[in-house]
């Protein structure tokens, strides 16, 4: 099952074509890379549904026209010359592009000096002069050079030539404008500096643009058994593909964004007691939520500064008792006000946990798990470490929280203020296809506030963090800040300025 992070915050993804094609080339892998992500299938200027919009596919101008297309940061996956036009792209605006994927896509077309893995430059021109003669037989000859080394081409030319065929006519000069480009470009230096995470894969039966130029290009991969049009010939296997690629690039983030977290929260345990009310109160909720009986040890992740700890000592005087937090500062401060207790203390991450399988009678945890972001990886973990008949108790917090807040914040800019939650079925799902099965329940709570200083300040004493892609960096500016109180403003009620928090429940069990 694929996991989640980036996979769940419905982020722009962009699909372009290639040469001579339209976006319907990518119908086949729409509906599944959108179960994660919001795409959209665009097709080039003059092409398909944009067949009456001029563009001389000069590179200042297809930027220029790309800039008004898209949004103000996406995700891009070309094809073909699609992967070219993307790859300029992200090389001119690594600001407003959160990735790069390329497909049977090469720097350099046709061969020149130092680059012989491409078209002779003569072939090229062969079919140049094709499209200027006949450019409708030069096109149906072009979807069989796609197909060319697929195992079952003719499904892959039906395909070519079905999309084609159903697209508005391509005019003449647009064909030639765009493989007058392809002809031209050499981008090997821009590819060399690309900065937003990218991969280029290649195709190991592409007769168009050999898998060689992989062995020369730095982050490339081969997509094996496929020739030029994987989408269409094997699209199952491209979505795995282009999606483990989001995947490795989650885990990349989370990864060095747990290390912010853990820094935020070692930093806030001095002032965590004093502005963790709604924190106590959820746990102590969650608490009344344990039931079953244990031999075993009793574990609580994300122990924090420990509020929860006397409770399981007295529920549970002759367990083994663990406490585990993320962040070493924060289970320094709850060591050293504990000293009461009898217990174990544990610098562990929740996704890696440092316990023996079988080992947990009792997983005990409050607003804790929502920094997890492999939520199935996650349960898979729980249920490793939890013996047979155990159970887990958790709550967490759900997409809709702090809601107000990141409204005011769309206000101002465009960049991630407010941390991205789960859905419930995200946490429901992960927990089902990890074997643990339970009963769930969903609250809200409202806090108030005189002025939003007041939120701010709060989240800032429990260390809330902002671990998001796309999080501003440095501090607000006077203007922005009065823009976002302006916007705050709106969601005023008689008792104050609201913050809800979307809490939700689990009590699982491993069978």
């Amino acid at each position: 099952m694929l996991t989640a992070a980036v996979l769940t915050k419905r982020e722009p993804l962009i699909l372009l074509h290639g040469w001579g094609m339209n976006s319907s080339v990518w119908a086949g892998v729409i509906d599944a890379l959108g179960e994660y992500f919001d795409v959209s299938a665009l097709d080039l200027p003059g092409y398909g549904a944009n067949v009456d919009e001029p563009c001389d596919y000069s590179w200042s101008s297809l930027m220029v026209w790309l800039e008004a297309k898209l949004p103000a940061r996406a995700h891009l996956v070309g094809w073909s010359l699609g992967g070219n036009i993307a790859a300029e792209y992200a090389y001119r605006n690594p600001e407003r592009v959160l990735s790069l994927q390329t497909v049977a896509t090469s720097p350099s077309f046709v061969q020149r000096e130092g680059w012989a893995c491409a078209m002779a430059a003569d072939t090229f021109q062969d079919f140049l002069s094709q499209v200027e003669t006949d450019h409708h037989a030069a096109l149906l000859q072009f979807a069989g050079l796609q197909a060319m080394g697929d195992e079952d081409s003719r499904k892959v030319i039906r395909q070519l030539r079905l999309a084609i065929k159903q697209a508005p006519e391509l005019e003449q000069g647009v064909l030639l404008s765009s493989l007058t480009l392809l002809g031209e470009l050499d981008q090997r230096d821009a590819w060399s500096s690309i900065q937003p995470p990218h991969v280029h894969w290649f195709a190991e039966h592409d007769s168009l643009v050999p898998q060689a130029v992989a062995s020369i290009i730095p982050d490339s991969l081969i997509l094996a058994g496929v020739a030029h049009a994987p989408m269409l010939s094997m699209p199952e296997y491209l979505i795995e593909n282009l999606l483990g690629f989001y995947r490795q690039q989650a885990a990349n983030t989370l990864q060095r964004d747990k290390r912010h977290v853990a820094e935020s929260f070692s930093r806030a345990a001095p002032t965590y007691d004093s502005a963790a009310e709604l924190q106590r109160e959820v746990a102590r909720a969650s608490f009344t939520k344990v039931s079953a009986a244990s031999e075993e040890a009793v574990v609580e992740l994300g122990c924090g500064t420990g509020y929860s700890l006397p409770d399981l000592r007295t529920a549970f005087a002759q367990q083994q008792l663990i406490a585990v937090d993320l962040a070493e500062g924060m289970l320094r401060f709850a060591r050293d006000h504990h000293t009461d207790i009898d217990l174990d203390w544990l610098v562990g991450d929740a996704e890696q946990l440092p316990l023996a399988d079988d080992s947990v009678g009792i997983l005990f945890s409050s607003l804790a798990l929502q920094w997890c972001g492999d939520l199935t990886g996650l349960f898979v973990e729980l249920k490793r470490v939890l013996a047979p008949g155990g159970q887990l108790v958790f709550s967490t917090l759900l997409d809709g929280t702090l809601g107000e807040l990141r409204e005011a914040w769309s206000d101002v800019d465009d960049h991630v203020h407010v941390n991205h939650f789960f859905k419930a079925e995200d946490w429901q799902l992960a927990a089902n296809a990890a074997g643990l099965k339970g009963s769930w329940e969903s609250e809200t709570r409202v806090l108030y506030y005189d002025k939003l200083r007041d939120l701010a300040q709060e989240l800032k004493l429990i260390g809330a963090h902002n671990v998001n892609q796309g999080r501003p960096e440095g501090m607000t500016g006077k203007q922005a800040y009065k823009k976002l109180c302006s916007s705050y403003e709106t969601f005023r009620v008689a008792r104050g300025l609201p913050a809800t928090y979307q809490v939700f429940y689990g009590v699982l069990h491993h069978e």
